[in-house]
């Protein structure tokens, strides 16, 4: 079996046009990434962020007797505010939300 030497390895790969003296490879600018490839990248790693930003909302959404409940803290976690300013706000505007929005437990 017969090795092929670096400088014909170099030229058989797409986008590779000469090597250099230093025997770099000279790549070709029709090589070069192309935009609409770099979107569908970029589209897809937004699209993974979005997805797994949705499950850890739904993972801290619990069923607790038959109601769909979210606690406090993970609510003001995902607003990035402190967990007494959220029920200060949803206290003074409590004729915002739904009857059923808030409730404690108690033992």
């Amino acid at each position: 079996m017969t090795r092929a030497s670096p400088e014909r390895l170099a030229l058989s790969l797409p986008g590779v046009s000469q090597l250099t003296e230093t025997g770099e490879a000279e790549v070709s600018p029709s090589a070069a990434p192309r935009a609409p490839i770099r979107k569908q990248i970029i589209s897809n790693a937004l699209n993974l962020i979005v997805n797994m930003e949705l499950l850890v909302i739904q993972n801290k959404i619990y069923d607790i007797r038959g109601y769909k409940v979210m606690l406090d803290f993970d609510l003001a976690m995902l607003y990035e505010v402190e967990t007494r300013v959220l029920n200060q706000a949803v206290k003074r505007n409590i004729k915002r939300f739904p009857t059923d929005f808030m409730f404690q437990l108690n033992k």
